[in-house]
């Protein structure tokens, strides 16, 4: 989680100008968010598994049945854990969002000034023909 989280409050990205290099910070942002997400279902998935386990009813056997051991009190420890790490991934989520929105917006200021950059260039160059 601290990994995740220093990498969407990363804010390096702000000093680049140049267009190619904040579409691979961009690229490199999907990727992060594609790798949270599948953390999270790997844990949702082993969360839910655990807890069917934890909570089947007691064993028959030869028309006895066996002593269970009571599970209760684990069950409710995952289901804690569980509501915990979602309650992250919601974070992580929102902080993925902010700053997908921000280097979109820093993406589209780095393409308007190349491109006030090739204007001013092509109008110097209009004015020395002349």
């Amino acid at each position: 989680m601290k990994y995740w989280k220093d990498q969407l409050e990363n804010t390096e990205y702000e000093s680049v100008n140049d267009v190619n290099t904040v579409e691979g910070i961009i690229l490199d942002h999907n990727r992060l968010n594609q790798e949270i997400e599948d953390c999270f279902v790997a844990v949702s998935s082993d969360s839910k598994a655990l807890l069917n386990e934890l909570q089947k009813p007691p064993v028959a056997y030869d028309e006895q049945f066996l002593k269970s051991p009571e599970y209760s009190e684990a069950a409710s420890h995952v289901m804690d854990i569980y509501l915990e790490v979602h309650e992250h991934h919601r974070q992580l989520r929102r902080m993925w969002d902010k700053r997908r929105e921000s280097l979109k917006e820093h993406l589209h200021l780095c393409m308007f000034d190349q491109d006030s950059k090739q204007v001013i260039r092509l109008t110097r160059d209009d004015k020395k023909r002349l």
